[in-house]
């Protein structure tokens, strides 16, 4: 006859080999539990694996691709802060320059707030972004707009006025210079040193195009500005005019000339730089537009891969608890077995 059935160390093996199982299921509670999914996804997804792989695929492509849209959109963000920047520099030099007109040291005062409006301006378009020069285009470690003094600008500007009147603006005999010469070389020979090949060579090296976004689709997108756009090249001319002939020498009627033109150019600027606002607002109200169709197609995917793959936290918390209940009974079964003896009755 075999007693080894019924004898309590069999009992305790019995119960050691229950308690283990549920440590193990105690364990894979608390993980779906943490987790807010299935321990074993493949095991519960079967065939479906493959499909859900792709759905995760596709959420870090869009995450991907809303992380580019996050830098286009700071970068426009710049941009407009820059350009709005540069439209109230140009408010304040037409507004001294207004008042400089008649001022007894009228050409002081002009060529003051010039050179502040030039470095003000040398300041804002040297904004960096993201280790790049943002007014540089894609030449985005090039310098957007060169000092004045000291500059290759300087020395063509003189060089266009000494060629069209014999002289230097510093010269004394510039007082002779009548308000339609002036202004016929202001709008000549001086303004072709604001256009290419001039500009390139003595104003800005920064490059033609853009650095450009690609959204969703392949669609590239230009969500910046460069210092080579016509209102920030007059606006620059605005001061420069002022910088370089009102040095003092020229009569009052060239001068009153002088600052006419230099307020035209200003404004002229603030109207071409509000062109260049809008057209970067369209970028980022694309930009925008674009994050959140991407946002919601990847919500969706999200939503299903949690409804294939997810758990119901309430019920894996209910397991949890049960499991721990069970393997704290287990544990206090097994230590009576272990405590059991013949000896006990006998």
């Amino acid at each position: 006859m075999r007693l080894d059935g019924i004898t309590t160390l069999n009992m305790q093996n019995a119960q050691r080999m229950r308690g283990a199982k549920l440590q193990a299921d105690l364990l894979q509670a608390q993980t779906e539990l943490s987790t807010g999914r299935h321990a074993d996804v493949a095991l519960t997804l079967g065939q479906g694996l493959s499909r859900n792989f792709n759905w995760r695929a596709q959420i870090s492509a869009y995450t991907q691709q809303i992380d580019v849209n996050k830098v286009a959109a700071t970068r426009a963000s710049l941009t407009q802060n820059g350009l709005e920047q540069l439209k109230g520099i140009a408010n304040t030099l037409i507004s001294t320059l207004a008042g400089a007109r008649t001022a007894q040291n009228g050409q002081q005062l002009a060529r003051q707030a010039a050179t502040t409006a030039y470095d003000a301006m040398q300041q804002v378009l040297g904004s960096s972004f993201d280790g790049q020069n943002l007014f540089a285009g894609v030449n985005v470690t090039g310098k957007a707009l060169n000092a004045y003094q000291g500059g290759p600008g300087v020395l063509a500007v003189d060089t266009a006025f000494q060629a069209a009147f014999g002289m230097v603006p510093s010269d004394a005999t510039a007082a002779s210079i009548t308000p339609s010469d002036l202004t016929n070389y202001l709008r000549t020979s001086f303004r072709q040193e604001f256009q290419d090949p001039s500009w390139s060579a003595n104003w800005s090296d920064a490059a033609a195009g853009n650095v450009k976004a690609r959204l969703e689709g392949g669609i590239m997108i230009d969500s910046s500005s460069n210092a080579n756009a016509p209102g920030i090249r007059q606006l620059v001319e605005a001061t420069v005019v002022i910088m370089h002939a009102a040095q003092g020498q020229i009569n009052s009627s060239a001068f009153g000339a002088l600052t006419d033109e230099a307020m035209t150019l200003a404004a002229q600027g603030i109207a071409g730089i509000g062109e260049e606002q809008a057209r970067v607002g369209i970028a980022q109200q694309e930009i925008k537009a674009s994050s959140e169709r991407i946002s919601r197609k990847s919500d969706l995917l999200k939503a299903h891969v949690q409804e294939t793959e997810g758990v119901d936290n309430y019920e894996a918390a209910m397991r949890v608890n049960q499991l721990m209940t069970q393997l704290e009974t287990s544990y206090a079964v097994t230590a009576k077995i272990s405590r059991l003896s013949l000896v006990n009755y006998i």
